[in-house]
């Protein structure tokens, strides 16, 4: 089953950028909402590395989604 099918929307907000170098690092907290209008919202990091021509060559997503699928 399509654990994203009650899913009614995501929202993206940044919370902090951070360049070292051809690293970004990004701090997002994501709020999801249910079909049935509840919603939850969780933190999440990025990781980027860039090439010479900043670009991207690299991109880690880190996310604790176990809450949104807690019962």
């Amino acid at each position: 089953a399509d654990k994203f099918a009650n899913l009614g929307g995501i929202k993206h907000e940044l919370d902090g950028v951070w360049r070292v170098d051809d690293v970004i690092f990004c701090h997002i907290m994501t709020t999801f909402v249910r079909k049935d209008q509840s919603s939850v919202t969780l933190p999440a990091a990025t990781l980027t590395r860039l090439d010479s021509s900043d670009r991207i060559v690299e991109y880690h997503v880190y996310a604790d989604l176990a809450p949104l699928f807690a019962q």
